[in-house]
């Protein structure tokens, strides 16, 4: 007899929106797994930075200092000619704009949802989802 998997929500996709909306529900106390389509460690690079907001929402589950160090802080923008914003006017704890690769974003998030016991399934090199792809 094989053993039955129970979960209480399949999150689909294991990029940051989806890693960090599994670890909010483990977190709360919901069994969830996420399916990826990617079968390799990510490498892609769809979103390159992070915004003060969003690190500070990182900060508060405790994720920011490990994210940071994997980029590159720029305070001082300039979206139009002759035109420069310092951002570390802003009242934040990151007053900044942070270039990182979402790879390298996705490794934290993945880190921490396993840590909080969020089962990811990759897809097999065949395309498909298999409780045996689990380590």
């Amino acid at each position: 007899m094989k053993p039955t998997l129970s979960t209480d929500v399949i999150v689909v996709g294991a990029g940051p929106t989806g890693l960090m909306l599994a670890c909010e529900l483990a977190l709360a106390g919901v069994r969830c797994r996420v399916l990826e389509r990617r079968a390799d460690e990510p490498n892609i690079t769809r979103a390159f930075a992070l915004h003060a907001r969003t690190l500070e929402l990182l900060d508060a589950r405790g994720l920011a200092d490990d994210v940071v160090p994997r980029g590159v802080q720029i305070h001082v923008v300039a979206p139009l000619p002759g035109v420069s914003v310092d951002l570390r006017e802003l009242d934040s704890r990151y007053p900044m704009v942070l270039i990182v690769p979402q790879s390298g974003t996705e490794m934290v998030l993945q880190a921490r949802a396993e840590q909080l016991g969020v089962v990811i399934w990759p897809r097999t090199s065949e395309g498909v989802f298999s409780a045996s792809t689990v380590g």
